[in-house]
């Protein structure tokens, strides 16, 4: 799964994908849009409900400093649904 948040001039992006050993890791990925500046993490989580909780909670911080979801891909109806209705409110 990946969303992508945008400013006018930083991006933030997220991945979310298990691995090998049946963790959940949630990647984030942010920089500038106009220059080569950015950052990329990772933090495993236990479960994937919990992935979708951080997610969650990334959703809300990245609207409350100003950016717009800008894409969406492979994300599952629950999760989907979570972020849109924060979106709302």
């Amino acid at each position: 799964m990946r969303i992508r948040w945008e400013s006018a001039t930083r991006y933030y992006e997220v991945f979310l994908q298990q691995d090998l050993f049946g963790d959940w890791v949630l990647s984030t990925s942010r920089g500038g849009l106009r220059n080569r500046l950015g950052a990329l993490r990772h933090l495993a989580l236990p479960s994937k409900d919990a992935a979708v909780g951080e997610l969650v909670t990334l959703h809300k911080q990245r609207l409350k400093r100003g950016y717009q979801l800008v894409s969406m891909w492979e994300v599952p109806d629950k999760a989907a649904s979570l972020i849109k209705t924060v979106g709302r409110s």
